[in-house]
């Protein structure tokens, strides 16, 4: 629990000084850049080995940095230098989170059971920026569990319009009360 604070110290920490040097955007990019870099287990053992000095450690760092922002590296320095290498993808996501709001988005996570055409998606996204009031980001993933339908996560908040679902509820209402299931009389014949 106290690195998911430390993370959101630092996120807050550097997105102020990314707000003052008007670098939010570069700066949530460039995080994400480390993020991915510092996926590479040999790197991270290397920057958290005891035996190897500070000085070696930001080097290195620092070389994979040398395009960015001198204030951006620091940061990552300051980071190597207290050993919290470790929680940096946390850092970047919280950081990410700041950004989104500071500029009036909305991540959204997409469950399909089959894979969304381009227009199915431009239509989902439409309807969410009209409920959500903000830029939507769709993160598609597909899951044929669902069977059909969709199911939509904004924030906290959950729509399942999955077939799964629905059928799940179907057979929950069939077989609760009296247990004496009646197909409507109107059988389509």
């Amino acid at each position: 629990m106290a690195k998911v604070g430390s993370s959101k110290r630092y996120a807050q920490a550097a997105f102020q000084l990314a707000i003052e040097h008007n670098k939010v955007e570069t700066w949530g990019q460039t995080l994400s850049d480390v993020a991915e870099i510092l996926t590479n287990s040999d790197l991270v053992a290397l920057l958290e080995h005891a035996k190897v000095p500070l000085s070696k450690k930001i080097e290195i760092l620092g070389a994979v940095l040398k395009d960015s922002d001198q204030i951006l590296r620091n940061f990552v320095s300051l980071l190597i230098s207290k050993g919290l290498i470790e929680i940096f993808e946390d850092i970047c996501c919280q950081y990410h989170i700041l950004l989104n709001k500071h500029l009036g988005r909305e991540p959204v996570e997409v469950t399909s059971a089959i894979a969304l055409t381009p227009a199915e998606e431009k239509h989902i996204s439409g309807v969410l920026n009209s409920l959500t009031k903000k830029e939507v980001l769709l993160n598609i993933t597909i899951d044929a569990s669902i069977l059909g339908g969709l199911v939509i996560r904004v924030g906290d908040r959950l729509i399942d319009g999955s077939t799964r679902t629905m059928l799940d509820g179907l057979r929950r209402s069939m077989t609760s009360g009296t247990g004496n299931y009646q197909p409507s009389e109107q059988t389509g014949r």
